[in-house]
């Protein structure tokens, strides 16, 4: 399905550079805490509550929409016609908050870690980040399945997950260098830029 169906194609590249984003700023977050905060091993660690905030803010987004909003909708269109089904794209919907969140996350955090800046502000750029990411993955895979079905729904949320591996893994090779070669507020924009093309 990856190469036959482009919406299948787009959803892959744009969760597989999110998911290695993602990677990469997991050894990033602790090269920049370290090296320019000067924060211990235990203090980084704590650093890592700004992205749980963010990813619980992001889950509960979708619950309540899930449960309230698209519920809502649904049982009007079932009103006027008994097969009506919410349309797939309603689900992007949270997504485009997600695809605003992220490069402000970015550039937030790439400006904002420096020594001069209490180390506040880059922990709730995590939050964004975080957010936004969680926003985007649950999206893009609740699309998909609805888009495909079941019948072949599990086959487009497997080349995504496939996609998103395999990319993964990559990002964590070079973002300790791309940040220790261009510093943290030119490797955020740089990625954060690449954020604003998807």
């Amino acid at each position: 399905m990856t190469f036959t169906e482009p919406i299948v194609t787009f959803f892959d590249i744009y969760t597989a550079f999110l998911f290695g984003l993602l990677n990469a700023f997991f050894a990033a977050f602790s090269w920049v805490f370290q090296n320019t905060y000067g924060f211990n091993l235990g203090a980084i660690g704590l650093t890592d509550l700004g992205q749980a905030v963010g990813s619980i803010t992001g889950c509960v987004v979708i619950v309540y929409t899930s449960k309230i909003v698209w519920v809502k909708e649904t049982n009007r269109m079932k009103e006027s016609d008994p097969n009506a089904r919410l349309p797939p794209e309603r689900k992007l919907i949270i997504a485009k908050l997600g695809a605003v969140l992220l490069p402000i996350g970015l550039f937030r955090y790439g400006w904002t870690a420096q020594y001069r800046v209490h180390w506040i502000s880059p922990v709730i750029a995590e939050g964004f980040f975080s957010c936004a990411n969680i926003l985007i993955f649950t999206c893009a895979l609740m699309f998909l399945q609805d888009c495909y079905g079941a019948k072949y729904g599990a086959s487009a949320a497997s080349s995504n997950t496939f996609a998103r591996y395999s990319t993964a893994f990559a990002f964590s090779l070079f973002a300790i260098q791309m940040f220790e070669g261009v510093g943290t507020g030119w490797a955020c924009s740089i990625l954060g830029f690449f954020s604003i093309l998807f």
